[in-house]
């Protein structure tokens, strides 16, 4: 279990990096960037259950809303401090969407895997 704690602190850091970056990181196609919102906040909503051991809805509500807010103050935070990077409101949806798919799959997964 510390493993998948370690894992979900190391996302969260990676994370609040590359939202924080003064340079946005370079679009390989159209809309990369929300791939990687989405990609990113999968990763956090899948490590988050895995190390917190979820088991009811209500934690994984708290777990879908904790993420919604890192979203939001990464936005948030970029619109304070880095001029060069553009806080959006379609990089919030894409970072809940992922993490609401994270709380998805998991929950598939266990529901077959019984």
């Amino acid at each position: 279990m510390w493993l998948w704690r370690l894992l979900l602190l190391a996302a969260f850091a990676l994370s609040f990096g590359f939202g924080l970056r003064g340079r946005p990181l370079p679009l390989l196609f159209p809309h990369f960037d929300l791939l990687l919102h989405f990609a990113a906040f999968y990763t956090l909503g899948v490590l988050a259950i895995l190390a917190l051991r979820v088991r009811s809805w209500l934690k994984i509500v708290r777990i879908l809303l904790l993420l919604f807010f890192f979203a939001a103050l990464i936005e948030w935070l970029q619109a304070l401090w880095l001029p060069q990077r553009t806080p959006s409101l379609i990089d919030l949806v894409a970072g809940v969407l992922g993490a609401l798919a994270a709380c998805l799959t998991v929950v598939l997964w266990c529901r077959l895997s019984r």
